[in-house]
């Protein structure tokens, strides 16, 4: 897929992204162009060599010279929403009007998701808002660290840490207890990784300690229970 967005008014980021179906595309290369550069040329400069590949882009890169040139050298095809053509008599034209806009249609579907992708980078990252930034370099400073931001969040966005206490006396008692350890294991999503903390040291899991501490002396002291349920 290809898609060019705008960030800023000087600036646009482009990408090319594989086709992951239920969710986000998969990313394979962003550039980063000045504003005044054509989307065509980025193309041209950066994916043009990639073989047996299927694009999907909007009418920005209808060039049909190029587009045969791709499929005989690399034997890549580009699809595009279909441009209407100047001149045409109106037979013509209504002629094809259902098939082109069926086509259209399903090409701009597929190419959907980018969209997608680039809605959930500005909401995760604000990425747009550069308003304290001053130089080329800190531009650049800005959108890549927003870049590294968001992807960091889908590497772990279905990886949960747990951190456990040694379970006490016993190799098999409480967290280190093998069903507990087999039952993170089989996860597949979210993955869960379970962590101990050293021996005494309480202050590896200060938030979890301190919570505890609060309940006992809030609701456990003041209270006096018959049972647990």
């Amino acid at each position: 897929m290809l898609y060019k967005k705008s960030l800023l008014s000087w600036c646009h980021l482009h990408a090319l992204a594989s086709v992951n179906h239920s969710h986000l595309p998969h990313p394979e290369s962003i550039i980063i162009s000045k504003a005044s550069e054509n989307d065509l040329t980025v193309f041209k400069n950066n994916w043009a060599t990639l073989k047996n590949r299927t694009f999907f882009g909007d009418k920005i890169y209808i060039n049909q010279e190029f587009i045969d040139e791709l499929y005989i050298k690399n034997n890549s095809e580009v699809l595009t929403p279909i441009k209407a053509v100047k001149g045409q008599s109106h037979a013509l034209k209504y002629w094809d009007r259902a098939y082109n806009f069926q086509f259209s249609k399903a090409v701009s579907t597929i190419g959907q998701p980018i969209e997608g992708f680039f809605n959930w980078l500005i909401e995760k990252t604000d990425i747009q808002r550069a308003s304290k930034v001053r130089s080329i370099k800190g531009l650049q400073v800005h959108i890549f660290g927003k870049l590294a931001a968001a992807f960091l969040n889908i590497v772990f966005e279905h990886l949960i840490h747990i951190r456990n206490d040694n379970g006490g006396t016993g190799a098999t008692t409480r967290f280190v207890a093998h069903t507990i350890q087999k039952y993170f294991a089989d996860k597949k999503k979210p993955i869960v990784i379970q962590e101990f903390t050293k021996p005494a040291t309480p202050e590896q899991n200060a938030h979890i300690e301190s919570y505890h501490s609060i309940t006992e002396r809030v609701i456990c002291q003041k209270f006096q229970f018959d049972d647990l349920i």
